[in-house]
Protein backbone atom coordinates (compact mmCIF):
# COMPACT_ATOMS: atom_id res chain seq x y z
CA UNK A 1 0.00 0.00 0.00
CA UNK A 2 0.91 3.49 -0.52
CA UNK A 3 1.93 5.65 2.27
CA UNK A 4 0.91 8.97 2.24
CA UNK A 5 3.40 11.98 1.44
CA UNK A 6 4.86 13.45 4.69
CA UNK A 7 6.39 16.61 4.97
CA UNK A 8 9.82 15.33 4.03
CA UNK A 9 9.13 13.50 1.03
CA UNK A 10 6.86 16.45 -0.06
CA UNK A 11 10.06 18.91 0.38
CA UNK A 12 12.17 16.04 -1.78
CA UNK A 13 9.83 15.87 -4.29
CA UNK A 14 9.10 19.84 -4.73
CA UNK A 15 13.65 19.65 -4.71
CA UNK A 16 13.56 16.96 -7.30
CA UNK A 17 10.81 18.81 -9.57
CA UNK A 18 13.45 22.08 -9.36
CA UNK A 19 16.31 20.55 -10.57
CA UNK A 20 15.01 18.84 -13.47
CA UNK A 21 13.15 22.45 -14.58
CA UNK A 22 16.24 24.02 -14.28
CA UNK A 23 18.09 21.18 -16.30
CA UNK A 24 15.69 21.60 -18.80
CA UNK A 25 16.08 25.59 -19.10
CA UNK A 26 19.67 25.11 -19.03
CA UNK A 27 19.59 22.40 -22.16
CA UNK A 28 16.99 24.98 -23.53
CA UNK A 29 18.83 28.14 -23.37
CA UNK A 30 21.84 26.05 -24.45
CA UNK A 31 20.36 24.76 -27.40
CA UNK A 32 19.19 28.45 -28.27
CA UNK A 33 22.67 29.64 -28.10
CA UNK A 34 23.41 26.72 -30.33
CA UNK A 35 21.01 26.95 -32.56
CA UNK A 36 21.69 31.09 -32.94
CA UNK A 37 25.68 30.53 -33.55
CA UNK A 38 24.40 27.83 -36.11
CA UNK A 39 22.34 30.83 -37.60
CA UNK A 40 24.73 33.45 -37.20
CA UNK A 41 27.46 31.14 -38.90
CA UNK A 42 25.17 30.24 -41.86
CA UNK A 43 23.99 34.37 -42.24
CA UNK A 44 27.52 34.85 -42.40
CA UNK A 45 28.28 32.75 -44.44
CA UNK A 46 25.51 34.30 -47.25
CA UNK A 47 26.72 37.60 -46.92
CA UNK A 48 30.36 36.12 -47.16
CA UNK A 49 28.98 35.26 -50.94
CA UNK A 50 26.25 37.76 -51.50
CA UNK A 51 28.10 40.60 -50.67
CA UNK A 52 30.92 40.20 -53.59
CA UNK A 53 27.95 39.76 -55.90
CA UNK A 54 26.77 42.90 -54.80
CA UNK A 55 29.74 44.41 -54.96
CA UNK A 56 30.39 43.13 -58.41
CA UNK A 57 26.81 44.13 -59.54
CA UNK A 58 27.37 48.19 -58.33
CA UNK A 59 30.16 47.84 -60.25
CA UNK A 60 28.59 46.57 -63.62
CA UNK A 61 25.83 49.16 -62.72
CA UNK A 62 28.36 52.01 -62.16
CA UNK A 63 29.98 51.27 -65.16
CA UNK A 64 26.96 51.27 -67.29
CA UNK A 65 25.70 54.34 -66.35
CA UNK A 66 29.21 56.24 -66.46
CA UNK A 67 29.14 54.78 -70.29
CA UNK A 68 25.20 56.01 -70.90
CA UNK A 69 26.19 59.20 -69.85
CA UNK A 70 29.54 59.21 -71.83
CA UNK A 71 27.34 58.59 -75.07
CA UNK A 72 24.84 60.94 -74.11
CA UNK A 73 27.48 64.05 -73.53
CA UNK A 74 29.04 62.65 -77.53
CA UNK A 75 25.43 62.61 -79.01
CA UNK A 76 24.69 66.27 -77.97
CA UNK A 77 27.90 67.41 -78.93
CA UNK A 78 27.11 65.50 -82.35
CA UNK A 79 24.11 67.43 -82.01
CA UNK A 80 25.82 70.52 -81.79
CA UNK A 81 28.15 69.84 -84.59
CA UNK A 82 25.69 67.97 -86.89
CA UNK A 83 21.80 68.07 -85.79
CA UNK A 84 20.52 65.69 -88.65
CA UNK A 85 22.82 62.76 -87.54
CA UNK A 86 20.68 59.68 -87.73
CA UNK A 87 22.96 57.29 -85.94
CA UNK A 88 23.11 59.08 -82.69
CA UNK A 89 20.36 57.42 -80.12
CA UNK A 90 19.67 59.61 -78.17
CA UNK A 91 18.49 62.34 -80.90
CA UNK A 92 15.49 63.96 -80.06
CA UNK A 93 13.24 63.37 -82.92
CA UNK A 94 12.18 66.19 -85.25
CA UNK A 95 9.75 68.13 -85.37
CA UNK A 96 7.13 67.87 -87.39
CA UNK A 97 6.38 70.79 -90.51
CA UNK A 98 2.85 72.80 -90.15
CA UNK A 99 0.56 72.72 -92.97
CA UNK A 100 1.66 76.48 -94.08
CA UNK A 101 4.89 74.29 -94.90
CA UNK A 102 3.49 71.58 -96.50
CA UNK A 103 0.68 72.63 -98.68
CA UNK A 104 1.48 72.57 -102.43
CA UNK A 105 3.04 75.81 -103.58
CA UNK A 106 -0.21 77.82 -105.40
CA UNK A 107 -2.25 77.32 -102.62
CA UNK A 108 1.21 77.98 -100.26
CA UNK A 109 1.97 81.33 -101.84
CA UNK A 110 -1.69 82.95 -101.92
CA UNK A 111 -3.50 81.19 -98.66
CA UNK A 112 -0.06 82.27 -96.47
CA UNK A 113 1.57 85.36 -98.37
CA UNK A 114 -0.55 86.90 -100.62
CA UNK A 115 -4.15 87.14 -98.99
CA UNK A 116 -2.67 88.22 -95.29
CA UNK A 117 -1.18 91.28 -97.31
CA UNK A 118 -4.63 91.84 -99.38
CA UNK A 119 -6.07 91.58 -95.50
CA UNK A 120 -4.06 94.12 -94.01
CA UNK A 121 -4.85 96.30 -96.63
CA UNK A 122 -7.97 96.02 -95.71
CA UNK A 123 -7.47 96.58 -92.42
CA UNK A 124 -5.37 99.80 -92.77
CA UNK A 125 -7.56 101.80 -95.66
CA UNK A 126 -10.32 101.89 -92.93
CA UNK A 127 -8.29 103.60 -90.68
CA UNK A 128 -6.11 105.58 -92.86
CA UNK A 129 -8.57 107.10 -95.07
CA UNK A 130 -11.97 106.38 -93.62
CA UNK A 131 -14.15 108.54 -95.82
CA UNK A 132 -12.34 107.63 -99.29
CA UNK A 133 -13.16 103.70 -98.07
CA UNK A 134 -16.32 104.23 -97.90
CA UNK A 135 -17.02 106.12 -101.01
CA UNK A 136 -15.10 103.62 -102.79
CA UNK A 137 -17.59 100.74 -102.45
CA UNK A 138 -19.31 101.72 -105.18
CA UNK A 139 -17.99 101.96 -108.72
CA UNK A 140 -17.12 105.64 -110.11
CA UNK A 141 -20.02 105.92 -112.66
CA UNK A 142 -21.24 109.08 -114.49
CA UNK A 143 -24.29 108.36 -112.18
CA UNK A 144 -22.81 107.91 -108.89
CA UNK A 145 -19.38 109.81 -108.88
CA UNK A 146 -20.05 112.52 -111.25
CA UNK A 147 -17.23 114.99 -112.29
CA UNK A 148 -15.94 116.94 -109.37
CA UNK A 149 -17.47 114.32 -106.89
CA UNK A 150 -15.67 114.42 -103.55
CA UNK A 151 -16.39 111.97 -100.53
CA UNK A 152 -18.58 113.34 -97.84
CA UNK A 153 -18.26 113.96 -94.33
CA UNK A 154 -18.58 110.38 -92.75
CA UNK A 155 -21.75 110.34 -90.35
CA UNK A 156 -20.41 108.58 -86.70
CA UNK A 157 -21.91 105.42 -87.72
CA UNK A 158 -20.35 105.40 -90.96
CA UNK A 159 -17.54 105.78 -89.29
CA UNK A 160 -17.75 103.13 -86.79
CA UNK A 161 -18.94 100.42 -89.14
CA UNK A 162 -15.66 101.58 -91.67
CA UNK A 163 -13.84 100.96 -88.33
CA UNK A 164 -15.38 97.73 -87.65
CA UNK A 165 -14.41 96.11 -90.71
CA UNK A 166 -11.24 97.08 -90.67
CA UNK A 167 -11.10 94.72 -87.40
CA UNK A 168 -13.11 91.98 -89.41
CA UNK A 169 -9.89 92.00 -91.94
CA UNK A 170 -7.38 92.45 -89.13
CA UNK A 171 -8.95 89.04 -87.22
CA UNK A 172 -9.14 87.35 -90.87
CA UNK A 173 -5.67 87.93 -91.40
CA UNK A 174 -4.55 86.35 -87.83
CA UNK A 175 -6.69 83.53 -87.85
CA UNK A 176 -5.18 82.61 -91.38
CA UNK A 177 -1.72 82.87 -89.80
CA UNK A 178 -2.26 81.06 -86.66
CA UNK A 179 -4.52 78.16 -88.11
CA UNK A 180 -1.76 77.30 -90.93
CA UNK A 181 1.19 77.98 -89.04
CA UNK A 182 0.43 75.60 -86.06
CA UNK A 183 -2.14 72.81 -87.47
CA UNK A 184 -0.70 69.81 -88.66
CA UNK A 185 -3.43 68.23 -89.52
CA UNK A 186 -4.87 68.56 -92.89
CA UNK A 187 -8.76 68.31 -92.06
CA UNK A 188 -7.91 71.24 -89.62
CA UNK A 189 -6.66 73.06 -92.68
CA UNK A 190 -10.00 71.76 -95.24
CA UNK A 191 -12.35 73.15 -92.73
CA UNK A 192 -11.10 76.42 -92.26
CA UNK A 193 -11.11 76.95 -96.12
CA UNK A 194 -14.70 75.87 -95.82
CA UNK A 195 -15.63 78.19 -93.73
CA UNK A 196 -13.52 81.31 -95.89
CA UNK A 197 -15.25 79.65 -99.20
CA UNK A 198 -18.77 80.22 -97.73
CA UNK A 199 -17.83 83.28 -96.46
CA UNK A 200 -16.75 83.93 -100.06
CA UNK A 201 -19.57 83.41 -101.41
CA UNK A 202 -21.69 85.48 -98.80
CA UNK A 203 -19.18 88.56 -99.68
CA UNK A 204 -19.50 88.55 -103.59
CA UNK A 205 -22.99 88.16 -103.24
CA UNK A 206 -23.82 91.16 -100.94
CA UNK A 207 -21.59 93.38 -103.12
CA UNK A 208 -22.77 92.42 -106.39
CA UNK A 209 -26.01 93.40 -104.85
CA UNK A 210 -24.71 96.55 -103.75
CA UNK A 211 -22.95 97.40 -106.99
CA UNK A 212 -25.74 96.53 -109.10
CA UNK A 213 -25.87 94.89 -112.29
CA UNK A 214 -24.87 98.18 -114.29
CA UNK A 215 -21.95 98.65 -112.25
CA UNK A 216 -20.81 95.08 -112.56
CA UNK A 217 -20.76 95.53 -116.77
CA UNK A 218 -18.91 98.65 -116.06
CA UNK A 219 -15.43 97.37 -114.98
CA UNK A 220 -13.17 100.07 -116.08
CA UNK A 221 -15.18 102.42 -113.57
CA UNK A 222 -14.22 99.74 -110.60
CA UNK A 223 -12.20 101.64 -107.49
CA UNK A 224 -9.46 99.22 -105.98
CA UNK A 225 -12.41 98.22 -102.78
CA UNK A 226 -14.52 96.52 -106.10
CA UNK A 227 -11.52 94.83 -106.96
CA UNK A 228 -10.90 93.36 -104.02
CA UNK A 229 -14.65 92.78 -102.84
CA UNK A 230 -15.55 90.72 -105.94
CA UNK A 231 -12.30 90.51 -108.15
CA UNK A 232 -10.23 89.20 -105.22
CA UNK A 233 -12.53 87.32 -103.49
CA UNK A 234 -13.69 85.13 -106.75
CA UNK A 235 -10.16 84.30 -107.26
CA UNK A 236 -9.47 83.14 -103.79
CA UNK A 237 -12.98 81.39 -104.03
CA UNK A 238 -11.73 79.80 -107.25
CA UNK A 239 -8.24 78.34 -105.83
CA UNK A 240 -9.69 77.25 -102.75
CA UNK A 241 -12.51 75.08 -104.26
CA UNK A 242 -9.08 73.66 -106.79
CA UNK A 243 -7.40 72.67 -103.60
CA UNK A 244 -10.63 71.24 -101.61
CA UNK A 245 -11.47 69.18 -104.77
CA UNK A 246 -7.45 68.16 -104.80
CA UNK A 247 -7.07 69.90 -108.25
CA UNK A 248 -3.48 70.69 -106.53
CA UNK A 249 -2.22 67.27 -105.54
CA UNK A 250 -3.78 64.85 -103.30
CA UNK A 251 -2.25 63.70 -99.86
CA UNK A 252 -0.78 60.52 -101.23
CA UNK A 253 1.71 62.90 -102.96
CA UNK A 254 2.52 64.79 -100.37
CA UNK A 255 3.15 61.77 -98.22
CA UNK A 256 5.44 60.41 -100.88
CA UNK A 257 7.52 63.91 -101.17
CA UNK A 258 7.72 63.63 -97.30
CA UNK A 259 9.40 59.94 -97.48
CA UNK A 260 11.87 61.32 -100.12
CA UNK A 261 12.86 63.98 -98.04
CA UNK A 262 13.29 61.42 -95.13
CA UNK A 263 15.21 58.99 -96.87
Amino acid sequence: MWEPLTTGSRGGASECYERERKKDVRASVKSGKEKGVRASVKSGRRAAIICPALALSGRTLFSAGAEQHKATNECSLNLTKFPTRPNCPYSPAPPLPTMASELPTVPRVVFTILEPASLIAGFLAPLVAPAYFVDAQLPRTPLLAPPGHVPHALLPVEHLLALQLANLYLLLCLLGLLVLHTTREPAVVKAYLCALWLGDVGHVAVSAWAVGWQGLRAWRAWTAAIWGNVGVTVLLWLLRTAYLAGLFGGEKEEEEKKKKKRS
